[in-house]
């Protein structure tokens, strides 16, 4: 599914959520775009699932983005260590759900991501 369907263009590298889209887990990869992703079990992911989209190794991070009741974001935990590429879309999700002059304005999140809701991860 391309990131058009999933999200709205709101400027040069900038996309917010489709309000349909925000309860669907999705997959961001670094090399663009976002796919809707469903867990093995038909219910909620387990680790090994999110760890294996996010590739790397066996350490994820759970983030909260700003301004999305009860999403999360898994990212390698280790991934600005390990010099991963920034994830524009990721980071512009990240960043456009942040509080105006708040540190997160300049933070960015690297590496392949899975954006879901909290619900979804046991």
């Amino acid at each position: 599914m391309s990131k058009k369907t999933l999200f709205e263009h709101i400027g040069e590298n900038q996309f917010k959520l489709n309000e349909m889209a925000k309860f669907q887990a999705k997959f961001i990869p670094v090399s663009g775009g976002a796919y809707i992703i469903s867990p093995r079990n038909g219910k909620d992911f387990s680790l090994e699932e999110l760890v294996d989209y996010i590739g790397g190794g066996a350490y994820i991070q759970i983030i909260t983005p700003p301004g999305i009741t009860g999403a999360i974001m898994a990212i390698d935990e280790e991934g600005k260590m390990k010099d991963l590429p920034i994830n524009q879309l990721a980071t512009s999700i990240w960043q456009d759900m942040a509080e105006p002059g708040s540190a997160r304005m300049d933070d960015v999140v690297v590496g392949n991501v899975v954006l879901l809701h909290k619900s979804q991860f046991k």
